[in-house]
């Protein structure tokens, strides 16, 4: 259960193709996309089935041969999708100049929406085919023939979203970049000091907000309440300790906060389906297989 937002901080793809391409289908590492962030942009594209995807607060459930932009600094993550998506992931100032019209270009579309996700839906059928072309070039071998490809498609994509803006499309009400700022600044806290004894009060008041409003906040971007959060980062983190050759329950239980060793075994067990005890003992016994 990998829902878990994390501040993603590294270069996509290398320094002559600096995108992260990504085939998601049943199986694959992350096919259910843990709750992240990171200051590049992202492009989501379903090849069949449903990803119901949320972006800071809001859902989306994209079907086949829809899309979804992702702004830089927004959490998303998925719930379990039930076909195959792709995404791309680039940084717009690594492919474009910092006083480059082309990038100011770019820039307008993010004032002028207030960087909001856009979904592209079956509807917007020229802006579907530039993002398939986008896809398209990504994957051509060489890339020296990629790159502009890639680059020439992404022009046309903002420049065809910029046009939408002027006719009066705009993203869904409710967007703030405020609110999600408090959510991450919980989901930091938590992960640096989930260790400790940390209450619901402790939480909210590090972000200066109530208990109630932050609870509220945080099941509308994240999904669930950040008590609830933390327990399932805590168990996360007791994972390492399980799986490591001395570890036991007792020592992944009190060396990621929980001081109840029943109360983890509980927490454990209904996330996983199994206890700690079982997940160690059938981790292992995989790796003594595959040796």
């Amino acid at each position: 259960m990998e829902q878990f937002a994390e501040y993603e901080e590294q270069r996509r793809g290398s320094k002559s193709f600096p995108f992260g391409l990504y085939h998601l289908a049943e199986g694959t590492s992350r096919y259910v996309m843990p709750y992240h962030w990171h200051m590049d942009c992202e492009l989501v594209m379903v090849e069949n089935g449903v990803l119901p995807i949320s972006v800071d607060n809001l859902r989306f459930d994209l079907h086949a041969g829809e899309a979804l932009l992702i702004p830089p600094g927004a959490v998303h993550g998925s719930e379990r999708p039930t076909g195959t998506y792709h995404c791309v992931v680039f940084d717009l100032p690594t492919l474009f100049s910092p006083d480059s019209p082309n990038l100011e270009a770019i820039q307008h579309y993010f004032d002028a929406t207030g960087s909001a996700p856009i979904h592209i839906t079956a509807k917007d059928e020229h802006l579907r085919a530039f993002v398939q072309a986008i896809f398209r070039a990504a994957e051509r071998p060489s890339r020296e023939v990629a790159l502009p490809a890639v680059c020439g498609n992404l022009l046309c994509l903002f420049s065809a979203m910029n046009e939408e803006i002027g006719k009066g499309r705009l993203p869904a009400a409710g967007f703030s970049h405020a609110q999600t700022d408090k959510v991450k600044a919980v989901i930091l806290f938590i992960r640096k000091n989930y260790q400790k004894k940390l209450s619901l009060n402790e939480l909210a008041a590090d972000v200066g907000l109530n208990k109630e409003y932050l609870c509220r906040l945080f099941k509308s971007v994240i999904g669930k309440p950040p008590v609830r959060y933390l327990i399932e980062y805590r168990i996360k983190c007791s994972e390492k300790i399980l799986l490591s050759p001395t570890g036991t329950v007792t020592d992944a239980a009190l060396a990621s906060g929980f001081d109840d060793i029943g109360y983890y075994i509980r927490q454990f067990s209904e996330v996983h389906g199994i206890t700690p005890l079982q997940f160690r003992r059938g981790h292992l016994s995989e790796q003594k297989n595959d040796t």
